[in-house]
């Protein structure tokens, strides 16, 4: 049998173990067909001819297809915090922080696969010995586009009376997200059973509200800063 595998510049020499080809399954050691290794990532494709049947005299491989994945993260973020110090209120000094926090911020992912299939050839192993077999995917592209918003505001004092420091703080959260818009194409194999999809905007209409309180005390024993007893509850939310 004859292989048609044209050099598009990559390394040849030698077998490569454990990598993720163009068109096929994570993790393959190699493809192999009739006892040939092809180990140029770049001679696999997403929808290969590879015909390991001994009638034929060619075997022929496209190369090139690729997986077009891309990921995009923005966000906005404004804060506003301020300080206060006061000595000889209520009996001891207070150091007051408060502030302002808001952030949103958009996901977009795609995913577009060449030919919509993905083909992954495995050569005899422990499982069958005496055999080959395939395995197929058929894969839709897709583009999602989600969206976040929070809005936060603080207020702590730290409060010192002698050798006993008092910490009181609270915060609230709002958060809201949804999704923006969202296209699955159809299968151009399945057409029938994996239809397109296409959704302008979500809303489930929930934000989640949350209260952050904090309490602490230390207390300093010996006035030496050494040794204290500590005492924290919060809520973390």
């Amino acid at each position: 049998m004859l292989i048609n595998l044209e050099d598009v510049g990559g390394s040849e020499s030698g077998q490569q173990s454990d990598y993720s080809g163009h068109g096929s399954r994570e993790r393959d050691n190699t493809w192999s067909v009739d006892g040939a290794n092809i180990t140029d990532n770049s001679a696999l494709g997403a929808a290969p001819a590879y015909l390991n049947i001994a009638g034929y005299e060619e075997l022929q491989i496209n190369y090139g297809n690729i997986d077009d994945y891309g990921c995009t993260r923005d966000s906005v973020n404004y804060n506003l915090t301020g300080n206060l110090f006061a000595e000889n209120i209520l009996g001891g000094d207070h150091e007051i922080k408060f502030g302002v926090d808001y952030l949103t911020a958009a996901t977009t992912t795609h995913d577009y696969y060449e030919g919509n299939l993905c083909l992954a050839y495995y050569g005899p192993d422990e499982t069958v010995p005496n055999g080959e077999w395939w395995e197929a995917w058929t894969l839709r592209d897709y583009y999602l586009n989600v969206w976040m918003d929070k809005f936060s505001v603080f207020i702590q004092d730290t409060m010192t009376f002698g050798r006993l420091s008092v910490n009181l703080g609270l915060r609230y959260d709002n958060e809201r997200s949804m999704v923006k818009d969202e296209i699955i194409k159809a299968s151009p194999w399945f057409p029938q059973y994996m239809t397109d999809l296409s959704i302008t905007e979500v809303d489930p209409g929930v934000a989640w509200k949350t209260f952050s309180p904090r309490f602490s005390l230390i207390y300093d024993i010996f006035g030496t800063g050494k040794d204290v007893i500590k005492l924290n509850v919060a809520r973390y939310g």
